[in-house]
């Protein structure tokens, strides 16, 4: 059970040692200290150890230290690992704690072990969690590390079977390993595990510690490891999960929610009654006119709450009573066993009135948090992150009101604010639908006449099933492209529906997706337009375009949502932009295969290289369609941004408004009702289009996409830049929905104005 400590061991602290390392450990058997004063009893077996280390067992408690000094200054050893009788301060004796004031049983003896050796010796110990973890040993860690050098970091998630402890499993131990007097900067390393019966496991495990041995930053393969190079502040906490890379990383990530604040900010915290020391306001649980105290273990893991059965009551008046909206957080919680979400319940009216008990931490709105912030405050309490934070404090069980009020929060920023008044409103309009479906059943027979009864039914049976039908259809990925997606890909998207798995209906489907990439990429060019951030790539397609007269393609809109992906200049725009989806794109599973995929398969169709026989047509066909479903799929944050066409537009310069009438150019139909908007901006052009993020802003798509009447058939549509001719200065735009051409001379000046051509010289 103990083979990975023993070779970790061997490997962190004896593998340089060319002598025989000396281990020392305190007598078990001889445990002079109270149960009640101690950590606990727990047995030490020699075979734990590295087989070249000579293992020497000292007296147990206070006589540890005389027989640990005698020993060092005889063997005087150069790698030396001890594990430490553990007690409490205030239980040692008047002489100790005299000549070691505020110091613990085994902070001492580390200190003598330190004192004892000479400069540049290595020192393992095994220590208990409290002595990384507590704010009172802040003081000691903190002339520990300026004397001496941290190398490594060990934490044992099997303490209780490393030592065969009768203790909690609560107590948990860490290895400290450090070069005595070096004040030299060395990396830190830090690993953790837990002990495996899996020998591929186990494997694993050694091999990562063995690059971690290796290794002068980052974390290992299996991510059992890392090495930390930044200095820690001086008598810092020092844990496996404070620093890791991964937790450091959820974290920045929480300001792309929006704001970050410390609870303490947000909330007021604090405990409930005391049920010894507030006795005299306590009852039996059975007592009648008093309040119930609802206690940690009334609040369960799924966010509900015991509130109708409890052990005790409260007298009024109240000292703590709890209000509507307080958010009530089990106090004690093992985090060394917790792989559910924190014990964490929401007070509502109905619940009222109660109060809690000490076992209860507290948690009170301020007046100025809203209910979309208080909401994404309850999901964030019941995240896993939220516990990974609170276990890297190195709370152990209990939870402490000022570690909790220092919990980053994320606070919503106004798109997610708009997406939680969403699911809000959702939310009470299912209710209500329930609601009348429940009436309707339930008055079945409170009619005069069977007839009144039946037409009754019919009524309400039609309406509900029409609900239950729409419903399902927003669940339908296609029907939703047909009626929510952008005009242009909505209705390549149609005629994708109604064809053939024949060579046409192959040509509609590989359209369809290039339709889609090209709109896309034109909404990347219009985020990086407002940013006034540069693509690269479209310099390179100018030059292109303008010098040798070839037109645009698949590639190129590809090339260009990747920039923006992966470009680092866009990675560091703030959460609440415009269009933000656009960033995390690639991120999403099978996107960048899906957009090689295509582009394999349009080229290969260009250049002649596509299927030709019926049946590999077909199955082409299917597999194809498969990617462009898996694009659209991605794409349907596109439906959040109505492409807008202004028709027309009045200027109100007094109350500084522009009043506009506009058609939303979303869905398959291309026929389309005519609105009526204003907005605060003074210049909005009349026959142009735009796209309207989620703050209503208006962002011009002149001359990316332009609207135009196809001469020849009357019919309007989407048009974009395709080629270009040099000599006549003529750009050719293409139509997104029927593959149609324009010429047009007079927009070549705006597309090199956004750098798609070049200036003539």
């Amino acid at each position: 059970m103990v083979d990975l400590f023993k070779i970790i061991l061997e490997m962190s602290l004896f593998s340089q040692n060319s002598t025989e390392g000396l281990v020392l450990i305190p007598d078990s058997e001889l445990d002079t200290q109270p149960q009640n004063q101690t950590t606990g009893s727990y047995f030490i077996a020699k075979n734990i150890f590295p087989e070249k280390c000579k293992v020497q067992i000292l007296p147990n408690g206070e006589g540890f230290l005389n027989a640990l000094i005698s020993i060092l200054s005889q063997a005087c050893p150069s790698h030396l690992f001890i594990i430490p009788p553990f007690g409490l301060h205030r239980y040692l004796s008047e002489d100790i704690r005299t000549e070691f004031p505020r110091l613990n049983l085994e902070e001492i003896a580390l200190k003598l072990a330190i004192e004892n050796l000479p400069s540049g010796s290595l020192v393992g110990a095994l220590l208990p969690l409290a002595f990384f973890a507590n704010q009172r040993g802040g003081n000691f860690r903190e002339n520990l590390f300026s004397q001496n050098s941290p190398r490594f970091f060990i934490t044992h998630d099997h303490s209780c079977q490393l030592l065969s402890f009768n203790i909690d499993n609560f107590f948990r131990m860490s290895t400290l390993i450090l070069e005595i007097g070096q004040q030299k900067q060395i990396p830190l390393k830090f690993f953790k595990y837990s002990e495996v019966s899996d020998e591929n496991q186990k494997s694993e495990i050694i091999s990562d510690f063995q690059r971690l041995c290796q290794q002068e930053g980052g974390k290992t393969k299996n991510s059992y490891g890392y090495v930390l190079r930044e200095n820690l502040p001086p008598g810092a906490i020092l844990l496996h999960n404070k620093y890791h890379p991964e937790l450091r990383k959820r974290l920045e990530d929480l300001a792309k929610l929006g704001r970050v604040r410390p609870l303490g900010e947000l909330c007021d915290l604090f405990r409930g009654l005391n049920i010894v020391n507030d006795a005299a306001q306590l009852l039996k649980g059975d007592s009648n006119y008093a309040i119930p105290v609802i206690e940690g273990r009334d609040i369960l893991q799924n966010g509900s709450l015991v509130y109708d059965e409890p052990r005790y009551k409260a007298k009024v008046p109240l000292k703590i009573a709890l209000e509507a909206g307080d958010i009530c957080l089990r106090r004690i919680i093992n985090f060394a066993r917790c792989n559910e979400p924190l014990p964490v319940a929401e007070i509502i009216e109905e619940m009222l009135p109660l109060t809690a008990s000490h076992t209860v931490i507290i948690l009170r709105p301020k007046l100025f948090v809203t209910t979309e912030e208080r909401e994404l405050l309850l999901a964030y309490l019941r995240s896993d992150l939220a516990i990974a934070w609170l276990d890297a404090q190195g709370i152990g069980f209990d939870i402490k009101p000022n570690i909790l009020k220092e919990l980053p929060i994320p606070l919503p920023d106004k798109d997610l604010s708009i997406a939680i008044q969403s699911l809000n409103e959702a939310v009470k309009q299912f209710e209500k639908w329930k609601t009348e479906a429940e009436q309707a059943r339930n008055q079945i027979f409170k009619f005069a006449s069977a007839q009144d009864t039946r037409l009754h039914l019919l009524t309400v049976g039609r309406q509900a099933r029409q609900r239950e039908e729409a419903a399902k259809l927003v669940d339908d990925l296609k029907h939703r492209i047909r009626t929510r997606f952008p005009h242009p890909i909505a209705y390549r998207w149609r005629t994708v529906e109604s064809s053939h798995p024949n060579l046409e209906g192959y040509i509609q489907v590989l359209e369809c997706a290039e339709v889609a990439i090209c709109y896309l990429a034109q909404v990347c060019i219009l985020l990086a337009k407002s940013f006034n951030a540069e693509i690269r790539y479209i310099q390179e397609m100018a030059q292109r375009i303008s010098d040798l007269e070839r037109g645009t393609n698949l590639g190129d809109w590809i090339t260009i949502i990747k920039e923006i992906c992966n470009s680092k200049q866009f990675r560091k725009l703030p959460g609440h932009i415009p269009f933000y989806e656009v960033l995390s794109f690639l991120n999403q599973p099978h996107v960048n295969d899906t957009l090689n995929q295509i582009n394999r398969y349009r080229n290969d169709q260009a250049h002649g290289r596509g299927p030709k026989t019926s049946s590999v047509i077909e199955e082409t066909y299917k597999n194809c369609l498969s990617y462009v479903i898996t694009l659209l799929e991605n794409l349907e944050f596109l439906s959040e941004y109505p492409l807008r066409y202004i028709e027309t537009t009045k200027r109100d310069s007094f109350k500084k408004i522009t009043i506009y009438s506009y058609r939303d150019l979303m869905g398959d139909h291309p026929l389309v009702s005519v609105n009526m908007a204003e907005t605060d901006e003074p210049e909005i052009e009349a026959q142009s289009l735009y796209l309207v993020d989620r703050d209503g802003r208006l962002h011009l798509l002149r001359p990316l996409l332009n609207r135009r009447e196809y001469p020849k058939y009357g019919t309007w549509e989407t048009f974009y830049l395709d080629s270009y001719k040099k000599s006549t200065d003529c750009s050719i735009l293409k139509s997104l929905e029927h593959g149609h051409t324009l010429n047009d001379s007079t927009i070549s000046p705006l597309f090199r104005q956004i750098g798609m051509l070049k200036f003539s010289k």
